[in-house]
């Protein structure tokens, strides 16, 4: 494992000029804008930081099934809002009149 400055991030697929550890470990990535590929596993500080205070969180017992219980919740409500938008959608399929663009703005 090394510490190295710039490149890019295997999690996030950033280049930002901060330090970055190489972990030694070969990765098959996707291959970035501008041809560059991701073939070693080299996290930025900022995804090093994220992955250090998941595990902090997850020492903790009180902080970890807060964490989930706020994640079931927040999954939940996403799922209703999934469901609401869907709704949405199918609703104006079924308009009673068709929308017909003319290209001019209504008057307020």
């Amino acid at each position: 494992m090394n510490v190295v400055f710039g490149g890019h991030c295997s999690a996030c697929f950033n280049s930002q000029p901060v330090a970055h550890v190489d972990l030694g470990a070969a990765y098959d990535g996707p291959v970035l804008e501008g041809g560059v590929s991701i073939d070693d596993l080299i996290l930025c500080q900022n995804c090093v930081a994220s992955a250090a205070a998941a595990l902090a969180i997850a020492g903790d017992a009180d902080t970890f099934q807060s964490a989930v219980n706020d994640r079931v919740l927040a999954e939940g409500r996403a799922d209703r809002w999934e469901v609401y938008a869907r709704e949405l959608e199918a609703a104006l399929r079924f308009r009673p009149e068709p929308v017909v663009k003319t290209g001019r703005k209504r008057a307020a």
